[in-house]
C-alpha cells in the first residue's frame, strides 16, 4: 500500500473527514467546506473509493440490533495455516473483524451474537475445531466504548505538526511538498533579514 503522502493530499483527507462528520452531505456542500469546485470534490470521491481509500458503508449498532454477546477472541495458531485459518473464519457471519496480528495471539476475531450461550457455541463447535487453531481465548466485551466508525483523521494534528525537516509535508493548497530546508539554518537567515 502506498504511503498517505503519495495517495491523498490535505484536500482528499479534508473531504474524508468531514464525510466522517456527515456521511449523507451533498457534492456540493463538501465542495464549499473544503473549499474546491463540486466537480473537483466528486471527483475526487469518486478516486478515493476506486483506489480502495475509502469505502461508502452503512455500519450498524450490533447492540441495538440485539447482538448483545459480542467479544474478542484471541486464536493461537499453527503459522503455516494462517491464510488458511483466517479465511475460513472470514465466512462465518459472527465474525465482524479478523486481524492477523503479532505477539500473544497469531488472529483475533471480534464476534458478535445474541447470547453468551450461542458465542459458547461458536467458539467450541466453529471455530476451535478449525485445523491449524491451537487455542482460543475468549474476551466477552459487554460495552463498547470506541469503535473503527467513530475514528476520526486527525486534520488538526497534521496542520500543527512541528516536524517537517526532511518529511513531506501537505500544504494549504492540498499539495504534498518535501521540506529540505534546514529549520535552524531558516530561521538564523529571517533574524539576520530583520536586522
Amino acid at each position: 500500500m502506498e504511503n498517505i503522502d503519495r495517495c491523498v493530499d490535505l484536500v482528499d483527507l479534508r473531504l474524508i473527514r468531514h464525510l466522517q462528520d456527515e456521511p449523507r452531505a451533498s457534492y456540493a456542500t463538501l465542495a464549499r467546506v473544503v473549499a474546491v469546485s463540486e466537480a473537483t470534490a466528486k471527483r475526487r470521491i469518486e478516486t478515493l473509493i476506486e483506489n480502495g481509500v475509502i469505502t461508502p458503508a452503512m455500519i450498524p449498532d450490533l447492540y441495538r440490533l440485539g447482538y448483545g454477546a459480542s467479544a474478542l477472541l484471541g486464536i493461537t495458531i499453527d503459522l503455516t495455516e494462517l491464510d488458511a485459518v483466517a479465511d475460513r473464519l472470514c465466512i462465518f457471519h459472527e465474525t465482524a473483524m479478523v486481524v492477523g496480528t503479532m505477539g500473544k495471539f497469531d488472529i483475533v476475531v471480534f464476534v458478535a451474537t445474541q447470547s453468551v450461550e450461542q458465542l459458547m457455541r461458536f467458539v467450541t463447535e466453529r471455530v476451535a475445531p478449525i485445523p491449524g487453531v491451537r487455542s482460543v481465548e475468549t474476551l466477552v466485551a459487554p460495552r463498547l466504548f470506541k469503535l473503527s466508525r467513530d475514528w476520526r483523521i486527525p486534520i488538526e494534528r497534521l496542520l500543527e505538526s512541528k516536524d517537517t525537516t526532511n518529511a513531506t509535508v501537505i500544504a494549504q493548497d492540498g499539495n504534498p511538498k518535501r521540506n529540505t530546508s534546514n529549520p535552524t539554518t531558516s530561521s538564523v537567515a529571517n533574524r539576520r533579514k530583520a536586522q
